[in-house]
């Protein structure tokens, strides 16, 4: 392949596409929505026009600088890590691919995990380096798998990184047939998947939520419990015996499996960092993103029907997503639409077995 083969999703005459930037550290009052050039892919890369992107948690520690992510590298930046999309551009092949060769086929085209090519029109999930957040994404194919034909394109495009944190918590803790996992924050993106996730192995859970969510959790197959002081007695009161806890707020849920008589090593925090080696919890640490966990967890949302609630911003209303994301207390997740009509927000619950166009 000797040129990028194209497809004719960008309109005759666009050379620019809309990204959101910041040009200083600070709230979601210093994002902005720019115009630049439409990026072109590389040898070895694809180029996608992005549908929806997720927001998530870090996403905002990156932009305020919080701790180890401030840096002095130079501004404007882009922003997020989660996107599905369709391909409208292939580069050319590598000639002399690098390491194992991942995401080339034997002649150095850009291929999927699984070797096979990647094509214009390919609808795709993906994830990028703090640049989704723009009408049109360049990375390499190992950073994108095909979207299935049953998945709706909002919870696509939020799903890459609740999937590896939902997933590696789940492996690392051994969760299967017979354990009841008392789950922190459990109506949140990462929780309400890795409920889900939980119980299609086989699993019980015990989540906290807000008692406003505790409909919401129950229609999961979850048991609520509502947060706050009493916990522990809460917990007790349901019947169940946790086996496993995962905490996806703080140390709430840690310092209660702690005194329920939980080893540390049955316990999990996805975000106090210092709780974990304070207390010698077993340590998830930051997995390297992989498109076949990627694609293992599409594979079982799915196959099970999981659902999550999604609501939907426009790019024109990034500022007001991220301030909904600080504030906290989202149920289910957040996403961008970079193609949807101007101010118009939506919410729906996301099911797979609603297909969506």
């Amino acid at each position: 392949m000797t040129a990028a083969e194209t497809t004719t999703s960008i309109p005759t005459g666009t050379v620019t596409a809309r990204v959101v930037q910041y040009d200083r550290y600070g709230s979601a009052d210093a994002l902005r929505v720019r115009t630049v050039p439409v990026p072109a892919p590389g040898a070895g890369q694809v180029r996608v026009r992005v549908r929806t992107a997720g927001l998530n948690p870090f996403d905002s520690k990156v932009r305020i600088g919080a701790g180890p992510y401030r840096s002095d590298g130079p501004f404007p930046r882009g922003v997020g890590q989660d996107f599905a999309g369709t391909v409208d551009a292939v580069g050319d092949a590598v000639s002399d691919p690098v390491g194992d060769g991942a995401g080339t086929t034997a002649g150095g085209r850009p291929a999927y995990h699984d070797g096979t090519p990647v094509a214009p029109g390919d609808d795709v999930i993906g994830w990028a380096d703090r640049c989704a957040m723009s009408e049109f994404v360049v990375v390499g194919a190992d950073a994108l798998i095909r979207r299935p034909a049953g998945l709706g394109w909002d919870l696509a495009g939020a799903l890459p990184t609740p999937a590896r944190t939902a997933q590696t918590g789940l492996d690392l803790l051994g969760v299967g047939a017979g354990d009841v996992v008392l789950l922190g924050a459990a109506a949140g993106g990462v929780g309400s998947l890795l409920a889900q996730l939980a119980i299609a192995r086989g699993a019980r859970v015990i989540g906290t939520a807000s008692a406003g969510n505790a409909d919401f959790l129950a229609s999961l197959g979850v048991v609520p419990v509502e947060y706050g002081a009493g916990l522990a007695d809460r917990v007790r009161a349901t019947g169940l015996t946790p086996t496993a806890a995962i905490d996806c707020h703080g140390r709430e849920v840690v310092d209660t499996a702690s005194a329920l008589g939980l080893p540390p090593g049955r316990i999990i925090t996805i975000v106090r960092h210092d709780v974990t080696r304070e207390l010698g919890l077993a340590d998830p640490g930051f997995p390297a993103r992989t498109a076949g966990g990627l694609r293992q967890v599409v594979d079982a949302v799915v196959a099970h029907a999981i659902e999550m609630p999604v609501r939907a911003y426009p790019l024109d209303r990034v500022g007001d997503a991220f301030a909904e994301l600080d504030g906290g207390h989202v149920r289910g997740k957040l996403v961008l639409r970079l193609d949807a009509a101007a101010g118009h927000v939506t919410d729906e619950i996301i099911d797979p077995t609603r297909r969506m166009a």
